[in-house]
């Protein structure tokens, strides 16, 4: 006697229904793409308000005498640059003469902006001319006929091993590897005539890029003020190159 049991010799249901799926593993790509962009939005939220809050800026040690040259005309920032970049070909000639190169020397050295060619075309009609202090050298730029946007410039390199330096200058705390000191002046009157060594009573202004390191040097102009009344700046402008002797004393 045979026993049939239910289901005998089948799987239980149709063929189809006994086909085995395969199921593919997860990959976890759904998940990286919304954790990257959940990471994007955080970004772009922080950015946002990074530039919503404003960050307080350290101003300027800007003495009285001096300006930035974000207020130049962008032709006069780049002369700017110019005279700036200028040092190094004024200190080599003078390495090999012994003297201050004169502005025809520099431009025979092909040196901008004293040779007009390499300078653009704005800043072409500026005549220079160089005045020897032995210590110091200035080189005046002026712009011939009338034209009320141009402005006089003045380059200044000080020798600061030299005995004597003209005011005002970085100062006698400066780097002893360092020869030459280079300031840049500029004046309104773009035919204004030579005012000698002391600029800042003959309404010069030393012009400083924002990145200069002597704008973080130099101390901030203070509110207290001088031995005469004026300000502590006015003061140090208004002393004597080589201050008095101490009285002798009494006997």
């Amino acid at each position: 006697m045979s026993v049939s049991l239910p289901g005998d010799g089948q799987l239980g249901g149709t063929a189809g229904e006994n086909e085995m799926r395969r199921v593919p593993p997860a990959t976890g790509r759904g998940e990286a793409v919304g954790l990257l962009g959940a990471l994007f939005v955080i970004a772009l939220v922080l950015g946002v308000r990074a530039m919503l809050v404003s960050v307080p800026v350290a101003e300027p040690r800007l003495q009285p005498y001096q300006r930035l040259d974000v207020g130049l005309s962008l032709d006069e920032q780049t002369l700017f640059r110019t005279l700036l970049a200028a040092e190094y070909d004024i200190i080599e000639l003078r390495g090999r003469s012994g003297f201050w190169p004169d502005a025809g020397s520099l431009a025979d050295a092909f040196v901008p902006p004293f040779d007009a060619t390499l300078v653009p075309p704005a800043l072409r009609n500026y005549r220079w001319g160089a005045y020897d202090g032995g210590s110091w050298v200035d080189y005046l730029g002026r712009w011939p006929g009338p034209d009320d946007a141009a402005q006089a410039f003045i380059l200044r390199l000080i020798d600061l091993h030299a005995g004597y330096h003209p005011h005002p200058h970085p100062g006698v705390d400066y780097d002893p590897e360092q020869l030459v000191a280079i300031q840049v002046w500029s004046h309104p009157d773009a035919a204004t005539a030579y005012p000698g060594e002391r600029l800042p009573e003959a309404g010069w202004s030393w012009v400083l890029s924002a990145d200069d390191p002597l704008l973080s040097q130099q101390p901030a102009p203070a509110e207290p003020a001088g031995p005469s009344g004026s300000s502590p700046e006015q003061w140090f402008l208004e002393m004597p190159a080589d201050p008095p002797a101490d009285p002798p004393a009494d006997p």
